[in-house]
């Protein structure tokens, strides 16, 4: 009977074992971006990780830069949200002798393409600049320091001019603030990125006698990770026609460390295979920026790869179901 009651116990605490999730963190970003970002990793957690047996929690950082370099030091945390072209970032920091900018472009890696954001340069309706390749030698606020919205608008300066916005032309007022200094001609121009339409940018329709949207000649070089974007008419009741602007996406991303095991694997695996299960859960009962989720796992921009397991994970479930699948029986 002894023996039994042993077993017994020994038995249970093996299933208590398997059965306790894997806890990981998740970075989103600074407050300010929580209304999109921080809303699609509480979908993700509440639709998502109990499906891949992960105990995931939300951590809140500065943005894109924090989360690259929170991942690649911090090992609870496993997964971020961030734009695509925070790999501009640190190609370039890599171009000028960075050796940890170097590491972790070889090892970040994309879980899932997410949504689509444009940018949005706006200036003061009198002013002469009508179009962002007029932007140089401007004043412009940028926002927070080192957040993505300022290294985006920075590696897109650099992109079309060969030189960085000089110091005393790049501000980084609030929202309020920068509205202001535009009005008062302290500012030539404010740029925001998000996905539209933008809540901030509800003005009443006389908005268009005061500002104007600058538009984007796609003549002119652009880094590979923007893609030529619309604005559409309407969406502002101040915008009264389509303009064409620059677009970035943002990307759910992850970290390989040298000393990762292979239940690491598992769990990125796992989360894929999670991810494609609920993504018609996330898309009718999450965030509405989840019908902007492409459900196929599509071409990257330049300088980011899949993460393998993660990515085996995903196609495992969301394949498409061809010939040579329905032969082999793995169509389900």
């Amino acid at each position: 009977m002894k023996l039994f009651i042993v077993i017994f116990i020994f038995l249970s605490l093996i299933n208590q074992g398997m059965a306790e999730k894997q806890k990981y963190k998740i970075a989103t970003g600074p407050l300010e971006a929580t209304d999109i970002h921080g809303q699609m990793c509480k979908d993700i957690v509440k639709f998502v990780s109990k499906d891949a047996n992960l105990d995931l929690e939300i951590l809140v950082t500065k943005g894109s830069k924090d989360n690259i370099e929170r991942l690649r030091y911090e090992d609870d945390i496993r997964f971020a949200i961030v734009q695509s072209d925070i790999i501009e970032y640190f190609e370039y920091m890599a171009k000028y002798g960075d050796d940890e900018a170097k590491d972790i472009i070889k090892k970040l890696r994309v879980v899932k393409p997410l949504y689509p954001e444009e940018f949005i340069f706006i200036a003061r309706k009198d002013d002469n600049i009508n179009f962002i390749h007029e932007i140089q030698n401007k004043k412009i606020n940028v926002g927070p320091p080192d957040g993505e919205l300022s290294l985006s608008v920075k590696q897109i300066y650099r992109e079309m001019f060969g030189h960085d916005i000089a110091p005393n032309k790049s501000f980084s007022y609030s929202f309020d603030d920068a509205l202001r200094a535009l009005d008062d001609k302290v500012l030539d121009v404010i740029v925001f990125v998000e996905s539209h339409p933008m809540e901030r940018l509800d003005f009443i329709k006389e908005a268009n006698s005061v500002i104007k949207v600058l538009s984007y000649d796609d003549s002119i070089k652009k880094a590979s990770s923007y893609y030529k974007a619309v604005i559409p008419k309407n969406i502002y009741k101040w915008v009264d026609h389509d303009i064409f602007t620059l677009g970035v996406g943002v990307y759910l991303v992850t970290y390989m460390h040298k000393h990762d095991k292979v239940e690491v694997e598992e769990h990125l695996m796992n989360f894929g295979e999670a991810l494609c299960r609920n993504m018609d859960t996330l898309k009718s009962s999450g965030h509405q920026n989840w019908n902007l989720v492409d459900r196929d796992l599509e071409p990257l921009v330049d300088g980011w790869k899949y993460h393998k397991s993660s990515t085996f994970g995903y196609k495992k479930v969301c394949s498409p179901c061809t010939k040579n699948k329905r032969i082999l029986k793995l169509c389900k």
